[in-house]
């Protein structure tokens, strides 16, 4: 989401330039089924799960709302602590 001007110089075909401003919710869904996945998988108690949920729906709001490449850039940091954590 960061780079698709630089994507779209190169003649990358990336999500975000197929699906266009649709391809913002190719993150928010994905991340909340992966997190209630992961929290059955491994048998989170109901608040870890829940704040697990909630920063992966954080992150997918930071996604949808996002119009600039510095806001995308915060989204992507925030996706990647979501990923170590």
């Amino acid at each position: 989401f960061k780079d698709v001007e630089g994507d779209r110089a190169v003649g990358r075909r990336t999500i975000p330039i197929v699906f266009g401003e649709a391809a913002k919710y190719t993150v928010i869904f994905p991340l909340l089924a992966w997190s209630v996945g992961l929290s059955v998988f491994w048998a989170l108690d109901y608040a870890t799960a829940a704040v697990f949920t909630a920063l992966a729906t954080y992150v997918g709001v930071l996604y949808l709302r996002s119009k600039t490449i510095s806001e995308y850039q915060v989204a992507f940091y925030w996706y990647n602590v979501s990923l170590l954590s």
